[in-house]
């Protein structure tokens, strides 16, 4: 964010530029939290339509690949946010983000 400009400056003003670190220990704060939520919802879900599940072998077999991709997904940010090398940040948010974006697309399959 160093690269936005004040009018008639560059950067941040005097004292107010905050840290990459501190950021990024927030957002992971409220990420984590927002993961659990929706694990916790999923398997809400997953419990709410077990009929469904039991009698419909795609959706069965659409439901453990989104579980499998939504795993791949938590991996790979935990590996995110533990990179400290730029390609080791760059390969793993790469990664989450894919991974994230398969499992949004099956969700929307399961929701038909």
């Amino acid at each position: 964010m160093r690269h936005l400009a004040w009018p008639g400056q560059e950067g941040w003003p005097p004292g107010c530029s905050p840290s990459a670190g501190t950021q990024s220990g927030r957002f992971g704060q409220v990420a984590w939290t927002a993961c659990a939520v929706l694990v916790i919802t999923g398997v809400w879900n997953i419990i709410a339509v077990q009929d469904e599940i039991s009698h419909d072998a795609s959706y069965r077999v659409t439901l453990i690949v989104k579980l499998i991709v939504v795993g791949v997904s938590g991996v790979t940010a935990a590996l995110h946010a533990r990179a400290r090398s730029p390609i080791g940040l760059a390969v793993f948010g790469a990664l989450t983000g894919v991974s994230a974006l398969a499992a949004l697309f099956l969700g929307v399959l399961l929701a038909g």
